[in-house]
């Protein structure tokens, strides 16, 4: 499990410039609860759309930290999600 987990990072460091922060974040949340053994897919959908719209939230309006927004498509669903937080 270690040996997953530590590939599972070096994967998400490679993709978050092409997928984008948000995307990058709750895939990598999900995976990272399902290789854990948790098995419920409700809550680890719902905790890792939460938990990475939190941490965009936090870092972008709170923060000012500016993250990877993706190429496209994928910079289209940080537009829009930055739109709906009210991120400019």
């Amino acid at each position: 499990l270690l040996w997953i987990g530590i590939a599972m990072t070096v994967l998400y460091v490679v993709l978050i410039e092409k997928l984008g922060f948000f995307l990058c974040t709750a895939i990598y949340m999900a995976l990272f609860m399902w290789i854990g053994r948790y098995r419920r897919a409700g809550v680890i959908l719902a905790t890792s759309l939460i938990g990475s719209l939190a941490f965009m939230f936090m870092f972008m309006k709170v923060v000012y930290v500016s993250l990877p927004l993706g190429v496209e498509p994928f910079a289209q669903v940080s537009f829009a999600l930055m739109r709906l937080m009210g991120i400019k």
